[in-house]
């Protein structure tokens, strides 16, 4: 769980080799849109490919899976804000996802504009020791699709998701846009402090 009481994190971990396997054979994208990400025609990933966690504990966490519609319920502040990433099951070590872009759609307005950021925290690297970190930690940037929480209600979103497995020589190989369909229930509380921004300026 995350201690930022003023964020919801949700991550959204993707079967990526599983769906490079199902799409062999089938053309993919040649490249990621140069335009708006909201132009491009990704597949829909099912819910037999993704897991989706949320992990702060202002929300009603959930793991979903076989779900369909998947449906996030947060419990959050005026002021909280959700921060969204991606990954793939191997921690993107092999195949890789890389959330392209958050795009709200019909339903309540309970979000603001989505937007990429930055943020900055000290890295957490293990030592040679069990159980202890390394002496030095270097600075380490994380990145999120993040929008502030503007009211309650239940509003339909949408994932950009680009997927990518590995060349022969390891390098990453474009496979595809992906996108994931799901709606985001909010229950607004009383305020809460501001998100903390982990060291970024």
């Amino acid at each position: 769980m995350s201690s930022d009481g003023g964020a919801v994190y949700v991550c959204i971990v993707v079967d990526v080799e599983s769906i490079i396997a199902t799409a062999a054979g089938e053309p993919a994208a040649n490249a990621l849109p140069a335009g708006d990400a909201a132009s491009a025609k990704p597949q829909l990933i099912g819910s037999e490919a993704q897991i989706v966690v949320t992990t702060t504990a202002r929300t009603v966490g959930e793991k979903l899976r076989g779900a369909e519609p998947a449906v996030l319920t947060v419990i959050a502040g005026a002021g909280d804000c959700v921060r969204i990433y991606a990954i793939s099951g191997s921690n993107n070590f092999e195949g890789a996802a890389l959330l392209a872009g958050m795009h709200p759609r019909d339903g309540d307005d309970v979000l603001g504009g989505f937007a990429l950021v930055a943020l900055e925290q000290p890295s957490v690297m293990p030592a040679d020791a069990p159980l202890t970190l390394a002496d030095d930690s270097s600075i380490e940037e994380f990145w999120f699709w993040e929008a502030p929480i503007v009211a309650d209600g239940t509003q339909s979103c949408t994932a950009l998701l680009a997927l990518y497995g590995r060349d022969d020589h390891g390098q990453p190989s474009f496979a595809g846009l992906y996108r994931w369909d799901f709606s985001l229930t909010v229950k607004l509380t009383e305020p809460s402090e501001e998100p903390n921004e982990g060291g970024a300026s």
